[in-house]
C-alpha cells in the first residue's frame, strides 16, 4: 500500500510541475482561510489524498468533450487567481455571450482572485483586440444582469460546470479530504465475494464502505441498476447476459477482472458419472444452487451451449442443503461456481475424506469454449483443477487425477454513475482495488499457475468508460 501511495504521489506531483510549465507567471498563492467560508469553495470535494493527475485529466477531459481549446493567450500570466482556475476565467470569457456563463462574472465580481484576473485581462486587452472585444461582450451581459437587480449568488457556476473543474488544483488541495460512502453487494456470508468485500473495506482509505450480502451475481446487478449498490461482483457469464436481463446496459461501464471461477460439479461416486456428458434426464437431478445465483445462471448458460442439458431436472437449494442431498442419493449432483479453495469446497472435500461418497466430475465440451459475450471475448475457457487441490474428491480408482472443468471470471463492477458523480473519489477507489487484488487471488487460487487459466493479469484500475 505505502509503496502504491508512494507512486501515485510522484505521478501527482509530475503533473503538478508539468502544469505549472505551460504558464508563464508563478501560481497565485491560495490562503485557504482567506476561502474557508466561501459558498462556492465549500462546494468542491476532496476524497483522500489529493491527487493532481486525476484533477486536470477530469479537467481537461472537461473542456475536450466540448471541443473547446484555450487560447494561447491564457497561458501568458498565472495558473490561477485565488480559488478559481485559470483556464476555467477563460473559458468564461470566451463564452461571454452566453448569459449563464456571463453570470459567472456578476456572481463574483467582488471575489479578490476574480479582481486579480481582470486587471491582468485588462492590460492584455489593451494590445489585443479579440481579448477587448470578448471583455466588452462580457461587460455588456453584467451591465444587463446589474440592471435586473439580480441578487448575487456567491456559490454561482454556470449549468453543467462542476465546481471541480472552476476551482484551483491548490484551492482543492488545501481541502480536508471527505468521505464518500461506497455501497458493496457481495455474497453470501463466508463466500468469496463477502470475503473480498471485507478485504476491500480494510483496504479503501478515504472511502465510507458499506457491505451487502446477497445471493449472487443477478441480484448484484439487479441493485446496481436500481441504482442501491456502487461496487459488486458479478460472473463474467451473468455480465454477459446483462442485455437479456436488466435494462440500461451502460449503468455498469467500470469492470476489472479479481480472479477466476470454476464451474465445479460434484457427483455421488455411486453414479457412476464422470463426465457432464453422461448426464441421464431420466435419472439425474442437478441441484445448481439458489435462484439467481452465479451458479443458477451458469446452469442456463451451458444449456444455450448443450440443448440436452435443457431435458435434465433441476432443483434450487442452498450449497450446503444440495451437498446432503448428493450425499444420500445417487441420482443426485450439485454445481458450484467459485474460485478454488473456497469454503463451501472445503467442506465438501472434508466430507468426501469422511463419507468416501463425493466426487468431482468433469465439465468440459468443446461446445462450450465457442461462447462468447458481446464484445467478442470467450465467456469460458477450458481450465484443469490440478489433482492436489481436493485430493478426496478427486481421488480416482487408485489415484488422484485433474479434472477438467470451464472457468468464468469473478468481475469488479463500478455503477458508472457513481464513478462520474465522486470523480475525486476514484484515485482512493483505484487504490484499493490495487492492493488486494492480489491478495483475493493469493487467497482464492494458490495453485491458480497450473490450472492453464489466463492468471493473474496485469493490474487494471477503474477508469471512465472502461469495459471488459
Amino acid at each position: 500500500m505505502d509503496q502504491l501511495q508512494k507512486q501515485r504521489a510522484q505521478e501527482s506531483l509530475r503533473s503538478y510541475r508539468a502544469e505549472q510549465s505551460k504558464f508563464k507567471k508563478p501560481e497565485d498563492v491560495v490562503d485557504p482561510s482567506a476561502y474557508r467560508s466561501n459558498p462556492l469553495y465549500q462546494k468542491g470535494q476532496v476524497y483522500g489524498d489529493f491527487n493532481y493527475r486525476s484533477h486536470y485529466q477530469n479537467r481537461d477531459q472537461y473542456y475536450r468533450a466540448q471541443g473547446y481549446q484555450p487560447p494561447a493567450y491564457a497561458f501568458g500570466g498565472s495558473p490561477s487567481f485565488g480559488m478559481f482556475d485559470a483556464l476555467f476565467l477563460y473559458w468564461m470569457l470566451d463564452h461571454a455571450s452566453n448569459r449563464n456563463v456571463a453570470a459567472t462574472a456578476y456572481n463574483h465580481a467582488d471575489d479578490p482572485g476574480y479582481r486579480k484576473w481582470r486587471q491582468e485581462v485588462e492590460s492584455l486587452a489593451k494590445d489585443n483586440p479579440e481579448v477587448k472585444a470578448k471583455l466588452d461582450e462580457l461587460d455588456k451581459q453584467v451591465k444587463g444582469l446589474q440592471a435586473e437587480g439580480k441578487p448575487k449568488d456567491a456559490a454561482y457556476l454556470p449549468t453543467g460546470v462542476s465546481p471541480d473543474v472552476a476551482l484551483a488544483a491548490q484551492a482543492l488541495a488545501a481541502k480536508k479530504p471527505e468521505k464518500t460512502v461506497v455501497r458493496f453487494a457481495g455474497g453470501q456470508a463466508g463466500g468469496w465475494y463477502d470475503r473480498y468485500g471485507v478485504l476491500f473495506r480494510k483496504a479503501a482509505q478515504g472511502l465510507d464502505v458499506t457491505l451487502t450480502r446477497t445471493d449472487g451475481s443477478l441480484q448484484n446487478l439487479k441493485l446496481l441498476a436500481r441504482g442501491e449498490a456502487d461496487l459488486a461482483i458479478v460472473q463474467s457469464d451473468v455480465l454477459a447476459m446483462i442485455d437479456q436481463k436488466l435494462p440500461g446496459k451502460d449503468f455498469a461501464s467500470e469492470q476489472t477482472v479479481l480472479y477466476p471461477e470454476y464451474v465445479q460439479l460434484i457427483a455421488n461416486r455411486a453414479s457412476g458419472i464422470t463426465a457432464i456428458k453422461d448426464l441421464d434426464p431420466k435419472k439425474h437431478v442437478v441441484y445448481i444452487g439458489p435462484k439467481e445465483s452465479g451458479t443458477a445462471l451458469t446452469w442456463l448458460g451451458l444449456c444455450e451451449q448443450d440443448p440436452k442439458l435443457k431435458e435434465v431436472p433441476i432443483k434450487h437449494a442452498t450449497y450446503p442443503e444440495a451437498l446432503i442431498e448428493v450425499r444420500k442419493n445417487p441420482k443426485a449432483l450439485m454445481m458450484f461456481v467459485g474460485g478454488l479453495n473456497s469454503p463451501f469446497l472445503r467442506k465438501a472435500e472434508e466430507e468426501a475424506q469422511r463419507s468416501g461418497k463425493l466426487r468431482l466430475i468433469a465439465v468440459r465440451d468443446r461446445n462450450f469454449k465457442n461462447k462468447t459475450d458481446k464484445h467478442g471475448n470467450p465467456i469460458y475457457k477450458l481450465v484443469e483443477i490440478p489433482k492436489d487441490v481436493y485430493p478426496a474428491l478427486q481421488k480416482g480408482w487408485f489415484f488422484s487425477g485433474n479434472v477438467h472443468t470451464l472457468a468464468v471470471e469473478a468481475v469488479l463492477v463500478l455503477r458508472t454513475d457513481w464513478a462520474k458523480k465522486y470523480a475525486g473519489a476514484m484515485d482512493a477507489l483505484s487504490l484499493a482495488v490495487q492492493e488486494t487484488k492480489p491478495e483475493i487471488r493469493r487467497l482464492v487460487n494458490t495453485v491458480e499457475t497450473k490450472t492453464g487459466f489466463d492468471v493473474p493479469k496485469p493490474d487494471r484500475t477503474f477508469s471512465i468508460a472502461e469495459s471488459r
